[in-house]
């Protein structure tokens, strides 16, 4: 009977013990939504708090929606879905995101309406716009197009949003593609023997713009360019490296 009375206690024992780490579990966790949040600063020197990975995203601008798409994120809101779809078939849209209005002037109410953890924005839009979309949720602003710092630029709006939603490692990985693609497109030319030879290039749609430079200067650049008259968008790092494949294949021109 002695035996069995002190078996009984050690089970009763365990037991406590089990339910007090149950018990310093639940405090952890308790404490984990303070531990998540994510301070980003955006292109205009805007620090934004969120309290944790952004998921229901909002995006005002086309290449913000295709660095959403390529990091896995879903948009829950697209400005002009229909346009977005024939600008960009790399990186089609998922899911089934709500249409905001125009990319000048996005709808405040529907974005409203979506509820979203995060807007992303460019400084295309008026300051007005801007000041009316922080009202609503966290937003972050990117830079648009920079003439001369197209590359720098595609990679910090990458970096920007995927710190904003969690995606850092993704877009490591997306962004080592585009520099291997941008190397072996540099080789192709080299080995063609045309490294600083003019070429014309024209990045396709309705209305384009046909410059001639000289490879060297213009190899990462042109794979960048966005020519579209529609806007100064950067693209994103799809249409960025399936534009330094047609560099790399270019025909050359005597054009000067």
């Amino acid at each position: 009977m002695k035996r069995r009375l002190l078996t009984a206690t050690a089970i009763a024992a365990a037991a406590a013990l089990a339910l007090t780490a149950c018990g310093s579990t639940q405090e952890a966790s308790d404490a984990s939504p303070s531990a998540a949040k994510i301070t980003v600063t955006d292109a205009q020197g805007t620090k934004v708090t969120l309290d944790g990975p952004a998921k229901k995203v909002v995006g005002t601008e086309w290449n913000v929606v295709e660095d959403l798409e390529t990091l896995g994120v879903a948009p829950a809101g697209v400005a002009d879905v229909k346009g977005y779809s024939q600008w960009d078939s790399k990186v089609p849209l998922t899911g089934d995101p709500k249409d905001i209005g125009t990319r000048g002037e996005p709808s405040t109410d529907t974005i409203a309406s979506i509820a979203p953890d995060l807007i992303v924005a460019t400084t295309d839009l008026k300051d007005s716009v801007i000041t009316q979309l922080r009202k609503i949720a966290p937003t972050i602003v990117i830079a648009s197009a920079k003439s001369g710092a197209q590359l720098e630029t595609i990679k910090d709006t990458l970096d920007l949003i995927a710190e904003a939603t969690g995606t850092t490692a993704k877009a490591d990985t997306v962004w080592k593609a585009l520099e291997d693609k941008i190397a072996d497109g540099k080789q192709e030319i080299a080995d063609a023997g045309k490294a600083g030879t003019k070429v014309a290039f024209a990045d396709g749609g309705t209305s384009c713009r046909t410059r001639s430079r000289s490879v060297r200067t213009r190899r990462a650049r042109s794979s960048v360019r966005s020519t579209r008259s529609s806007g100064s968008r950067t693209p994103g790092p799809a249409r960025a490296s399936r534009a330094t494949r047609r560099t790399a294949s270019a025909r050359p021109t005597s054009r000067d």
